[in-house]
């Protein structure tokens, strides 16, 4: 029983960090999207400048909603760092288990 409870646990630690790669792949991916969204707003904040004085009004616009852009991104970030700092705890919890458990069989 003791050896269930040794695997059920290393699997459950393997299944954590098939979770994490999971969710850095995610984010990543999201990272390299949002780079490219940011990239695309700069190239229309520079075709809106070079329009003229007419367009300072536009590019404030555009500018103020980079600004909300960036202050999403900065929170769901803060989010998902939050998410894998518990995700992290979990594992490390599940070592010490493991640990634990390895040493009470010797």
């Amino acid at each position: 029983q003791e050896k269930e409870k040794h695997n059920e646990l290393v699997n459950n630690k393997e299944n954590i960090i098939i979770q994490l790669n999971n969710q850095i792949h995610l984010l990543t991916k999201e990272k390299s999207n949002l780079s490219d969204d940011i990239t695309n707003l700069n190239q229309r904040i520079q075709r809106l400048q070079s329009q003229g004085g007419e367009s300072l009004q536009l590019v404030e616009n555009e500018l103020s909603s980079l600004q909300s852009i960036n202050q999403d991104l900065k929170n769901e970030l803060d989010n998902k760092k939050q998410e894998l700092i518990l995700i992290k705890d979990k594992l490390n919890s599940l070592e010490l288990t493991i640990e634990n458990l390895s040493i009470d069989k010797n």
